[in-house]
């Protein structure tokens, strides 16, 4: 934990020295304990960041925070906010969106994923999320996939997260979360997440068109690195 300025400053400086790609802070009121980082230290590690020219990505659930957030100079927000009305907020004049991206991160918070770990519902949370999606990506947003959760748990969140984001987004929207707006998240998107000469061949062939049958995305046949095929349905790899 760091709540001075300086302090978070230089502890950015040294991350970057040793090596990172990217700094990742957490602002969360719910946590156990919970960690609120003062305005004026994230004001300081959002500076030292963009100096370094390091991406800085910011976990929050809460729709106030986030738009405190970003009016301290943080534009990557881990987490559609599950507490709050980002509509509300908006409607008050306070949420700036130009320059900003959201994980989506709501299969966690689904009923399909609290039947399946047999734990309350979050039902109100749920709906909050999705409705937050929705007014993210109507305002013009960068909204990217992401499951928020590692391997194996990863993959078995996967599709939930689908079907999750298809009961307010169209199968475009889905498809662009998972590939441009991915990468635009991580600020790497003239590098990876479209098909364009010049970029990173990575690329995932399905059977079957997701753009129509989001199903398809399950039945991965072959995948390319860089240009270069590393597995197919029919290999072990």
């Amino acid at each position: 934990a760091v709540n001075d300025p300086r302090a978070a400053g230089a502890l950015v400086q040294s991350l970057v020295k040793d090596g990172a790609d990217m700094i990742k802070a957490v602002h969360d009121r719910e946590l156990q304990h919970r960690v609120v980082i003062a305005d004026a230290t994230i004001a300081a590690i959002a500076a030292e960041a963009s100096r370094l020219k390091i991406p800085l990505l910011l976990h929050t659930r809460d729709s106030a925070d986030l738009v405190r957030l970003t009016n301290l100079g943080v534009n990557r927000i881990v987490h559609t906010p599950l507490i709050g009305s980002l509509a509300d907020i908006a409607a008050a004049g306070e949420l700036q969106t130009e320059g900003l991206a959201v994980q989506t991160t709501l299969s966690w918070v689904s009923p399909e994923i609290d039947r399946a770990r047999r734990r309350k519902p979050q039902t109100q949370r749920f709906a909050v999320g999705l409705e937050n999606v929705r007014y993210l990506v109507d305002q013009g947003v960068p909204v990217a996939f992401g499951t928020d959760n590692p391997p194996p748990l990863g993959e078995a969140s996967f599709m939930p997260e689908v079907r999750a984001l298809s009961q307010v987004l169209s199968n475009a929207e889905i498809i662009r979360a998972m590939t441009y707006h991915a990468a635009v998240f991580l600020h790497l998107e003239h590098s990876i997440g479209s098909v364009r000469p010049g970029l990173i061949a990575d690329v995932v062939m399905v059977e079957g068109d997701p753009l129509t049958d989001l199903g398809a995305l399950e039945r991965v046949r072959r995948v390319f690195q860089g240009g270069r095929p590393v597995a197919s349905a029919d290999s072990r790899r």
